[in-house]
């Protein structure tokens, strides 16, 4: 909360990397003379030797579209109270 009102500024960590390996499958759904229609499956697998980090990990990351839609109400503020309604909405999700 100190961090969105100026009074302070945010503690940064690079974290990661975070590597997943992709495994494609196809399934043949149906073969014609000149067609054949298959439906494609992805799925990722955590590739714990690769990464540097868990699953575990506790992540925050910063909400941009909050941050540049608090932004402009600041910047073109004619109405008091929706800015402060918004503003007391951002900061409620941030907890």
């Amino acid at each position: 909360m100190e961090v969105a009102t100026g009074s302070a500024k945010p503690r940064l960590v690079e974290r990661g990397p975070y590597v997943f390996d992709e495994k494609k499958r196809k399934e043949i759904l149906n073969v014609s003379k000149d067609h054949l229609t298959y439906r494609q499956y992805k799925s990722f697998q955590f590739n714990e030797n690769s990464s540097v980090g868990s699953l575990e990990d506790v992540i925050t990351i910063v909400n941009v579209p909050a941050i540049v839609s608090l932004n402009h109400l600041i910047i073109n503020a004619r109405d008091k109270h929706l800015y402060e309604e918004f503003y007391s909405l951002v900061s409620s999700s941030s907890n």
